[in-house]
């Protein structure tokens, strides 16, 4: 069973209206899911809502972080190019998760459901919002850079065309389809210090 695959059963059983995603080497601050479960009853309007994150290091110091505005929206074509979501940080309604199908699961989407999840749910015009809390301290150490196989460097790309053709954004977005191919090209040292510098995303 895949990652895709193993989210959906997850959330087929989970029994409450939020689902909040995290990765077992990130670490949510104290305040965070009060925080995020306060603002989703308060704006019903919103399926989904990220923050700003903290990057720490394998000895869990912080090294950078975020700096998305108080209050983000973001549209179709952001989520397609290259969303600001990072899905440690995020809290969604299960019904509008289901209101998708969930996650693909497919080879295309592998390493990149989330994606995928996004852009599915843009195109429902669901509103999708980024806070400005910190409230999340996401791990991006040499492990997490490692595992980032250029084969599924290639697979992104793919889904990122795919959803530049279906939403008709190819002529003006093509080169951020190709940016996980150039970045996958980078040298481990190089891609490092830009990260952390936050001169690149991942």
């Amino acid at each position: 069973m895949g990652l895709a695959a193993s989210l959906n059963r997850c959330i087929d059983i989970s029994k409450g209206d939020y689902i909040a995603r995290m990765d077992s080497d990130d670490r949510a601050l104290s305040d965070r899911f009060s925080i995020q479960v306060e603002y989703l009853n308060e704006h019903p309007e919103t399926s989904v809502i990220g923050t700003n994150v903290y990057y720490i290091d394998n000895s869990s110091n912080r090294y950078s972080k975020t700096e998305f505005p108080h209050m983000k929206s973001i549209s179709l074509k952001e989520a397609v190019k290259q969303t600001s979501l990072i899905h440690p940080s995020v809290m969604m309604r299960k019904e509008a998760i289901l209101n998708v199908n969930k996650y693909t699961v497919t080879e295309l989407t592998c390493r990149a459901e989330d994606y995928d999840l996004w852009c599915k749910m843009k195109e429902e015009r669901m509103v999708l919002e980024i806070i400005g809390d910190y409230l999340l301290e996401y791990r991006e150490d040499e492990s997490g850079i490692k595992k980032r196989k250029y084969v599924y460097r290639i697979q992104e790309a793919k889904l990122k065309f795919y959803w530049m053709k279906r939403t008709g954004m190819t002529k003006y977005l093509f080169i951020y389809a190709l940016k996980p191919l150039i970045i996958g090209m980078i040298p481990k040292k190089v891609y490092k210090k830009l990260h952390k510098r936050r001169v690149i995303d991942v």
